[in-house]
């Protein structure tokens, strides 16, 4: 073989332990979910609710499957094992005037109606991103946030809403470059805060 063969050989071969090396969530697939998917997201919901939740609201509120067909549903699978571990639900957003401090309560106001990937949605608002106990940490969730410009091309921004004493999320939300945009109930033990960022911005 020549010099030059080999040197295609060593570097093809290099991009593929590369590939193998990196990545962690390789394995994980972002997808539409399907209605078969629903009881897999009541699930992690109410695995949330359990360990995330009680402890802020002092209760553990029963998750009902109608709140993941007011939106659009994806969900993180395992390629493996097929299995759910994670996903989120989108909506249609509609602006508020944030100077006002009525209005501020409406940051959860959105179009019920299904949305499809594709179409022209300049705002989206995300009213649930679940990650699997078992799973967190390897990148999961970061991989469903940044499958959004994808799904949503012509998307500019995002929203969301936590609450303030759910440090995990903030951090996580934080190191994806989400801003606080303010707060509501602030120095209430339900405070919660909405965040916004430029899709254009999500790292």
């Amino acid at each position: 073989m020549t010099n030059f063969t080999y040197s295609r050989v060593y570097f093809i071969f290099s991009c593929f332990l590369a590939l193998c090396s990196t990545n962690v969530q390789a394995g994980v697939i972002i997808r539409l979910a399907t209605e078969a998917d629903i009881p897999a997201c009541v699930k992690l919901a109410t695995q949330v609710a359990r360990d995330v939740y009680k402890p802020i609201t002092q209760k553990v509120s029963k998750v009902k499957k109608s709140i993941f067909r007011q939106g659009m549903l994806f969900v993180a699978e395992d390629d493996e094992s097929r299995t759910v571990v994670g996903c989120m639900l989108v909506n249609n957003f509609f602006t508020v005037d944030y100077s006002d401090k009525e209005n501020r309560a409406k940051f959860i106001a959105f179009v019920k109606k299904p949305i499809t990937p594709g179409i022209d949605v300049s705002s989206i608002f995300l009213s649930k991103v679940y990650v699997d106990a078992a799973c967190r940490g390897k990148g999961i969730g970061k991989k469903m946030m940044l499958s959004l410009t994808t799904f949503f091309p012509d998307v500019k921004k995002i929203y969301l809403n936590t609450y303030a004493a759910n440090a995990q999320a903030i951090r996580f939300y934080s190191g994806l470059g989400f801003k606080e945009l303010f707060r509501v109930n602030e120095g209430k033990p339900r405070e919660w805060i909405a965040l916004g960022i430029d899709a254009e911005a999500l790292q």
